[in-house]
């Protein structure tokens, strides 16, 4: 039913989907845009940017997803040749935090989920977070934002985040074990195209969404 594919396990950490589907939409009955996507060996983390509704958070849950299945001994649904990184673990931050019952502000639980992924992080983990550090000022919030990824990949985790901070673009000119990736506008309808393109970051594009 998902035309899947047996992907190998990787001895130096690399990950390389071809054309991956995610698994959630083709189940749905949903038009999936297949994308190409890498993790090089060297690379930690790989910042997703682009517009709301622009396929950021549905890239996150691919990954996961395909490693879930992966693990579990299923066949994932790429194309021949895709590769994945033999991870310890995965931990997934997707979805608003806030907890009225709880006094936990969109930012505070936020916050908190961050601070239990960090006290388990461990080398060889695979850590998705969508929207790192919401809910605060831009420019702190950017801030800490960077020091939470500079400390998991100081841990040894490795994974893929999303974010609308400018800030966390600049990373991978700065520092090697950080990349880019965005997904994009059609440049005549300025819909959401749902292509994800490695190595380039991408504009959030609020008015035109």
């Amino acid at each position: 039913d998902l035309d899947a594919t047996v992907p190998r396990f990787s001895d130096d950490g690399s990950v390389h989907l071809v054309r991956a589907r995610n698994p959630h939409l083709l189940l749905k009955g949903s038009q999936v845009v297949p994308n190409d996507i890498d993790l090089a060996p060297g690379q930690a983390f790989l910042v997703v940017t682009g517009p709301n509704t622009g396929g950021k958070t549905v890239a996150l849950s691919t990954v996961g997803t395909m490693v879930m299945l992966a693990s579990a001994g299923c066949p994932i649904p790429a194309s021949e040749g895709s590769v994945l990184a033999p991870f310890s673990s995965l931990w997934a931050l997707i979805g608003d935090a806030q907890d009225i019952e709880r006094d936990l502000s969109t930012f505070s639980g936020h916050l908190l989920a961050i601070q239990a992924i960090l006290d388990v992080a461990e080398p060889g983990a695979l850590v998705l977070l969508d929207e790192i550090i919401i809910g605060t000022e831009p420019s702190q919030g950017a801030a800490l934002a960077i020091a939470v990824l500079e400390s998991l990949a100081n841990r040894g985790a490795r994974g893929f985040v999303t974010t609308h901070y400018e800030r966390l673009k600049t990373l991978a000119y700065e520092d090697p074990r950080f990349g880019n990736a965005s997904v994009g506008l059609d440049p005549e309808t300025l819909a959401p195209n749902f292509v994800l393109t490695v190595g380039k970051p991408g504009s959030s594009n609020p008015f035109d969404v």
